[in-house]
């Protein structure tokens, strides 16, 4: 079953967050039941590709899984999301990563349609409009706030008859583009032989069992979370015991099948009811035990925690937490961070129910690698040995004389993200106070007009803040103001530490997404652009260089569709506009870059207004400047000559500038036949 929403929109990337707020207020409990739902993933969202591949259509469907667990699906209460089924289908399949948007969509399907193209492979358009389209699906895997490692697919339907055939190549053409060549070992092999192995011991009577007390319930399997109790001994004595009348603690232990580094295998086997799904793992062998012994071992299975409920959140995986409660949100805390929970800290009882209560106390070490994996409105119980519960402030230290373990119950109401904005500590964000929305589509983007309040004072003196929007004046209004200006309030100088506190009012959104017209598009690029004007003049190149890029990649989509068009199509007003926009923020990049004696950049960006301008005689005059830094002097005498040839108004500032080249290499010349000169004294 999955949960749908339709939107047509002009641009995927304004469709996609519409979407995605849709479907979080349905698992978030905007349904007919008022049901918190796990948020699933990936993001499959549907678009058909045009014939000629331009672009395309601006009907978008995004959808979310709803887990099959879930006996009784709830239904929506917004009209604009539906419950659907889908059949069972044959894809090919194409995995990429970065940010999904419509372009990187667009080209990683045309790229496996040509894949498939040139190999012979047929499939499906399964487009709604019928003829003339290609239709595919993108599945979105990870949230916005994951910056590496990020993955993406793109399907296309396959007809049955290809599907086996084409697998080895579609696997294949996906590794090539991101592997380097590695040798040629056959890992599976390895796994087959152990198995063999495994199967061929068993066979021979490898694994002995008898039930002296018959069960009942599910028998546990892989990755479920057991409790046992055990004794392991050989010969005629125990080797270890969890039984208090062998001397042991009288607690069960726990153990997730699969994955426990201290179960032994025979003993995984035993439980699973011979059921062998996981390679072994480095296994801790109990005192006075060999490895080739034979032993012989009691087990009593106390307790079996279903292990899609299950996690292990330390590296050791021997501290677990169990899911009483599922949670409202996707977001986890993050070192740093500040929490609010309600805590019950026990060691577990011996009465043979493993998740008890009993005796305070708690760690910070499980508390926090427990946190760390848990969503607002989540209840867990964990459990972890009594080293990892030692050290902390917030309860004594477990007895360590006890039964070796600890467990505590949390229910983690609600968080506050302490972020290092920088990665170098210059700059911490602390929320104080929630904001309304969904992170992060509800939040402002670069270059947005904000309406904030705010005050600010030099950190740690104490003193008074020195600028505050609500007591200044009597409007107490707040201040309005864009993003990526550099502002600075009145009262604080130049290299001081300061404490910030402000209050979101109100923000534009990005104005790009918002305004789809190209006249629109046109207004933002030269605001834009003006800014990065004023910011040049404050002499702050690399924000100003920001400015004049952003402005730069709008401008240069309208260049590049006009270009597409027929002559008189593309000699509108609104194309020469973007034209000319085009060339002056490349020209202004240039002169930053200068400025900062970045050659190559700066001839680079010349050439990409020349491409547009060939005619440009400013461009040819700033790239003689760019050329001189790097000692061109020739190429850069020929381009102060081509600038005059096209505008003679240039001509004095050419001679001029001449001069100074001539000036240069003279100098330059002398320098090095001072530094020649010590090679024949």
């Amino acid at each position: 079953k999955w949960v749908i929403t339709n939107v047509t929109d002009s641009f995927y990337t304004v469709a996609y967050p519409k979407a995605t707020t849709r479907l979080l207020k349905y698992f978030k409990g905007q349904n007919d039941k008022g049901t918190h739902l796990n948020i699933t993933t990936p993001t499959v969202s549907y678009l058909e590709l045009d014939d000629d591949r331009k672009g395309t259509k601006k009907a978008y469907t995004f959808g979310w899984f709803i887990s099959r667990h879930i006996e009784e699906i709830p239904k929506p209460t917004d009209p604009e999301l539906e419950i659907v089924t889908y059949p069972e289908t044959t894809r090919y399949v194409r995995v990429f990563g970065g940010y999904a948007s419509e372009g990187n969509i667009v080209e990683q399907a045309v790229a496996l349609q040509d894949v498939l193209s040139k190999e012979g492979k047929s499939f499906e358009p399964k487009a709604r409009n019928g003829k003339g389209s290609l239709g595919l699906l993108a599945a979105v895997y990870d949230a916005p706030q994951k910056l590496l490692n990020r993955h993406n697919e793109v399907h296309l339907f396959a007809t049955d008859n290809d599907a086996l055939s084409c697998l080895a190549l579609l696997q294949l053409q996906v590794y090539r583009e991101t592997l380097e060549l590695q040798p040629n070992v056959d890992e599976k092999g390895i796994d087959d032989e152990a198995d063999f192995q495994q199967a061929e011991d068993l066979s021979k009577g490898a694994i002995l069992k008898a039930t002296l007390n018959e069960g009942s319930g599910e028998v546990p399997a892989t990755n479920d979370l057991v409790f046992l109790h055990l004794r392991i001994g050989k010969g005629n004595s125990y080797l270890t015991s969890t039984r208090p009348e062998d001397g042991g603690q009288g607690h069960p232990q726990p153990f997730i099948l699969g994955k426990s580094k201290n179960l032994l295998k025979g003993l995984e086997l035993a439980v699973r009811g011979y059921a062998y799904q996981h390679r072994t793992w480095v296994l801790d062998i109990p005192p006075g035990l060999r490895k080739g012994d034979t032993i012989h071992a009691e087990v009593e299975l106390v307790e079996v925690v279903p292990g899609r409920t299950v996690r292990a959140v330390l590296a050791a995986e021997d501290t677990f937490k169990v899911t009483e409660q599922a949670g409202r949100d996707f977001e986890t805390p993050r070192a740093p961070y500040k929490v609010k929970l309600h805590l019950r800290a026990s060691t577990p009882s011996s009465d043979d129910r493993p998740l008890g209560a009993s005796q305070t106390y708690f760690t910070m070490q499980s508390l926090d690698a427990a946190l760390h994996s848990m969503v607002r409105g989540e209840r867990s119980i964990v459990t972890c040995p009594h080293e990892a519960a030692s050290g902390g402030t917030l309860v004594p230290d477990p007895d360590a004389s006890g039964s070796g373990r600890a467990e505590f119950a949390i229910e983690l109401l609600d968080f506050t993200q302490v972020r290092d904005l920088t990665g170098s500590g210059e700059l911490v964000k602390t929320i104080m106070q929630q904001g309304e929305g969904v992170f992060p589509v509800d939040c402002p983007v670069e270059d947005s007009l904000i309406q904030a309040h705010w005050r600010v004072r030099r950190q740690g003196t104490g003193e008074a803040w020195v600028f505050d929007t609500r007591s200044a004046g009597d409007a107490q209004r707040p201040i309005e103001f864009d993003t990526g200006m550099a502002t600075v309030p009145d009262g604080v100088t130049e290299g001081d530490t300061l404490e910030f506190e402000v209050e979101l009012v109100h923000f534009e959104r990005d104005q790009i997404r918002e305004d789809t017209t190209t006249a629109g598009r046109l207004t933002v690029a030269s605001k834009w652009k003006d800014q990065g004007n004023m910011l040049f003049k404050r002499e702050l190149l690399k924000l100003a260089k920001a400015k004049y890029l952003k402005a730069s990649k709008v401008v240069e989509r309208i260049v590049d569709y006009a270009d597409d068009q027929t002559y008189e199509q593309s000699q509108t007003l609104q194309a020469s506009r973007a034209r000319g926009d085009f060339v002056s923020c490349y020209l202004n990049l240039a002169l930053c870059a200068t400025k900062q004696r970045e050659a190559a950049e700066a001839i680079h960006y010349c050439n990409k207004a020349l491409e547009v301008d060939p005619a440009c005689a400013k461009a040819l005059f700033r790239r003689a400047a760019a050329l001189a830094l790097v000692g061109e002097y020739a190429s850069a005498r020929e381009d102060l000559q081509a600038a005059v040839n096209i505008d003679a108004s240039l001509e004095p500032d050419a001679k001029r500038e001449t001069a100074r080249l001539a000036s240069q290499e003279k100098a330059q010349a002398a320098k090095q036949r001072k530094g020649f000169g010590r090679f024949f004294k």
